[in-house]
């Protein structure tokens, strides 16, 4: 019965089920509490993406101490989540506004695990907002090539480069950069229609053109 416990556990994890995961792995040790090999492991593992998923939770929640807290319990429990717990500790670094020490992190986590797809993702946008467009898009290719529907459309990389130049030229603040930044995200917008961030930022560069 233990074993049997065993292999449901490990299936429900590969569902992401982990309460349920914990459960079957605390029944196996209940049953078999020397017989390690049949929960030990598993019930460590479902535990750490309990505790990871706390973790993400608090990140959208902008609660970026628990967060923190919960990732770096996470990381210490189970190799398997380590990488995923550190992605969070990046983006926690990204919203305190610590960009270079989260990019070093960044490159850090995909140096270890070079087809994480998440780490890709947040490096593909950080290499945009830093005008390196090379870069991003050989990187995007690499994304494609690991998961296809993880990568940026064409039209949205496109869109996104594009926003990315007109923010660089805003930040100038002539007359001559406002209005470039203007052009530029004229183009963004039919480069993506969809791309609704792109409105926002064509108000907030009228607006600055209009004060010059």
């Amino acid at each position: 019965y233990a074993r049997a416990h065993q292999g449901l556990g490990y299936v429900a994890l590969h569902r992401q089920r982990f309460d349920k995961a914990v459960a079957h792995f605390e029944a196996a040790r209940e049953l078999a509490p020397r017989r390690k090999r049949y929960w030990e492991d598993g019930l460590t593992q479902a535990n750490a993406w309990k505790t990871l998923g706390l973790a993400r939770d608090a990140l959208a929640q902008s609660q970026l101490s628990k967060a923190k807290k919960h990732a770096k319990a996470a990381k210490e429990m189970h190799e398997a989540v380590a990488p995923h717990a550190e992605l969070v500790l990046v983006n926690v670094l990204l919203a305190q506004g610590k960009d270079s020490a989260a990019r070093k992190r960044l490159k850090a986590l995909l140096a270890a695990h070079p087809d994480h797809i998440g780490a890709l993702q947040v490096m593909v946008a950080l290499l945009l907002d830093a005008g390196e467009h090379a870069k991003a898009e050989a990187m995007n290719e690499r994304l494609k090539k690991l998961a296809a529907t993880a990568a940026m459309a064409e039209a949205e990389l496109e869109a996104t480069r594009l926003r990315s130049d007109a923010s660089l030229a805003s930040a100038k603040g002539t007359q001559e950069d406002l209005e470039q930044a203007l052009e530029l995200l004229y183009k963004a917008r039919r480069a993506d229609p969809k791309a609704k961030w792109v409105l926002h930022d064509l108000v907030y560069a009228h607006l600055a053109l209009r004060d010059v």
